[in-house]
């Protein structure tokens, strides 16, 4: 998701996805590596003991809607 190039006796670090790209990629690879079971339980953990303002939780039902109709 990154390159590096050289600059003196450090590096510089660039990105080399598109942030819309890199960061479903990334959470992707976190909930394969730290997250076993059905992906329920991976949402429950990401809202369980928050307040969720309703206009955020209409989108995030929304969103599980259109999953469910793909």
């Amino acid at each position: 998701m990154v390159r590096h190039e050289r600059e003196g006796r450090a590096y510089r670090y660039f990105a080399t996805l598109a942030p819309e790209v890199a960061g479903p990629e990334a959470l992707g690879t976190i909930i394969e590596k730290i997250h076993y079971g059905p992906s329920e339980s991976a949402l429950a953990q990401l809202v369980d003991g928050r307040m969720l303002a309703p206009d955020v939780a209409a989108r995030m039902k929304s969103m599980v809607d259109q999953a469910t109709r793909d």
